[in-house]
């Protein structure tokens, strides 16, 4: 019986257990409900409206609300909740997940969102905070009211607006102006225009490259004083005409086109200008000068070249205030209508370096322009793939007195002339003093042919002291002689040379139609060592010939003048 009851017994607590695992209170895997959906599980939503971030005025900000989850399917409805004063931005996809608006004023825009699943709802907010980095300026359809500037459909009139609000950068936290772009239009002081405008730090101003610059015009009056525009070192002007309007008379101040004021270091401070036109209507004014302690960078855009017009009476570059540190590099410009005085002109600078490529000089109408170059201080001068010709171009044309003239001595002076042309001077290609001038790759044409008659008065590179150096050059309607050589000068401290071509690296100059002699060694009882000529090619098709006479003879040496190689045969010299 005993062990019946215990069968029995045990029987019964394994249906109970077993019966109560129906019944278990163990985790709930369906919210609360059972599992046939009689208790279904709670309605939930949770909105998530995305991380607060910085944005750029005009520019589309999408909001992320994907974040967001709920019980069932979940619907979206965004509202901008704040915004700046007098902005109108409202927003695109707004029942979506990622709704989009576009700020037009800079400022705090704060966006709601409400997420709704299975009738219950949720709200989340961010904040996208707008900053400014540019200003639209249109002289024609702008106006300078407090909520203009920001977009292109809503642009200031003014420059000096534009530029006003640009100096509220360091006091604004909304405010980080880095671009002013310039619409058509004539930008003059009867548009409201105070001069001189003062650009600064790191701005980039640019017109629009979709119309001829030249309608994009910065134009100061028709005063004595300052320059058109003051550009300081950080600051890019980009397709732009720049004129200072002031036509002359009383002298006062600097009229300069544009001054581009000191920098903190040569090497570190620099202004760009390119694809503009610079233009000057007086002599005292003049159509970049510079400060200390900069590097100015004059140069084409995107296949535009850069113009400089004289307008017949004025200079395009000098340096004031007796500068120093100063690096000029050229690329990619027409200079054309200088003034008497020429192009550019240096003078009282120290640590002037001076490098231009791929651009063009041309004389202007009517006047006796001086020189391309006037080198009246020390400088660091390198052409390569320059053109200095006359005003049209042809033998006809009114002409440069000078392509480069050094007005003394210079020792410090290093110029060097690669792959360029100098064409139609009056006078000499190229005048020379104390200095080292190093002609390679070059063409010099058509020296003095406006006169009917050779003028031995000067020479196609006349060599008064210093080291000349002439590689690969040819000298072609030469109405003189192609070169003077009238030093080195004792006590010739600076070791100066010259080298028309050595058995190590041969000459390869070329010497066609010459009327006075090809080299003239016109130099007595100065350094009279042994001028090297080899490997060139002579404008008699032959063996240079020595002689006293330039008609009879392709080489001239005065009298205690030295000697000139022009062969490694010991015959093959001139005395």
């Amino acid at each position: 019986m005993t062990n019946k009851a215990t069968l029995i017994s045990i029987f019964i607590s394994i249906m109970l257990i077993l019966g109560c695992s129906d019944s278990s209170t163990g985790p709930d895997n369906n919210n609360g409900g059972d599992n046939d959906g009689d208790n279904p599980p709670a309605a939930s939503a949770t909105a998530d409206a995305g991380s607060d971030s910085d944005e750029i005025v005009g520019f589309e900000v999408v909001a992320d609300g994907s974040g967001s989850s709920g019980s069932g399917s979940v619907r979206y409805s965004w509202t901008i909740s704040s915004q700046p004063t007098n902005s109108s931005a409202s927003l695109s996809d707004a029942s979506t997940a990622s709704p989009s608006f576009i700020p037009d004023l800079p400022g705090e825009y704060t966006l709601q969102l409400e997420v709704t699943s299975d009738g219950e709802s949720d709200t989340d907010e961010v904040v996208f905070s707008a900053i400014a980095k540019r200003l639209f300026v249109d002289a024609t359809n702008g106006a300078d009211g407090d909520v203009n500037g920001y977009m292109q459909d809503s642009p200031l009139k003014t420059i000096t607006k534009a530029l006003s609000i640009y100096g509220q950068n360091e006091n604004d936290a909304f405010l980080d102006i880095d671009t002013v772009r310039v619409a058509e239009g004539l930008y003059d002081d009867a548009n409201g225009e105070s001069f001189p405008l003062s650009f600064s730090g790191n701005l980039m101003v640019k017109g629009d490259q979709g119309v001829d610059r030249n309608n994009i015009h910065i134009l100061s009056p028709d005063v004595a004083g300052d320059p058109a525009i003051y550009v300081g070192e950080g600051v890019t002007l980009r397709h732009l005409k720049v004129e200072n309007g002031y036509t002359g008379g009383t002298f006062n101040g600097d009229p300069d086109a544009v001054f581009v004021t000191s920098g903190t270091d040569m090497n570190s401070s620099t202004v760009v200008l390119e694809d503009v036109t610079i233009t000057m209507n007086a002599e005292e004014g003049k159509g970049i000068s510079t400060g200390n302690n900069i590097t100015l960078k004059l140069r084409g855009y995107d296949g535009a070249r850069n113009l400089f017009d004289g307008n017949d009476v004025s200079l395009a570059y000098t340096n004031r205030f007796n500068t120093g540190n100063v690096k000029f590099n050229i690329s990619d410009t027409d200079f054309s209508n200088p003034g008497d005085g020429g192009v550019i002109d240096v003078d009282d600078i120290s640590n002037l370096t001076i490098n231009v490529e791929n651009s063009v000089f041309k004389a202007g109408s009517g006047n006796v322009n001086d020189s391309a170059f006037e080198l009246k201080d020390e400088v660091d001068l390198t052409l390569d793939g320059v053109t200095i010709t006359s005003k049209s171009d042809t033998e006809s044309g009114e002409r440069f007195k000078y392509g480069i003239v050094m007005n003394n001595d210079q020792p410090n002076t290093t110029i060097e002339v690669n792959n360029s042309n100098i064409k139609f001077t009056q006078w000499s290609a190229i005048m020379m003093r104390g200095s080292v001038v190093k002609v390679t790759n070059s063409l010099i044409e058509g020296v003095l042919t406006q006169e009917s008659n050779v003028n031995l008065a000067y020479d196609a590179i006349r060599q008064l002291d210093g080291t000349l150096v002439v590689r690969g050059t040819t000298f072609r309607d030469i109405n003189t002689s192609a070169i003077d050589i009238g030093g080195p000068n004792l006590p010739n401290d600076n070791d100066f040379y010259v080298d028309l071509g050595t058995s190590e690296e041969l000459g390869n100059n070329t010497f066609e139609n010459v009327g006075g002699w090809d080299v003239q060694v016109s130099r007595s009882g100065e350094v009279t060592s042994e001028i090297p000529a080899l490997g060139n090619v002579w404008s008699n098709g032959a063996d240079p010939r020595c002689s006293a006479d330039y008609e009879n003879g392709e080489i001239g040496v005065a009298d205690q003048g030295g000697s000139l190689r022009w062969g490694s045969g010991s015959g093959e010299v001139c005395n």
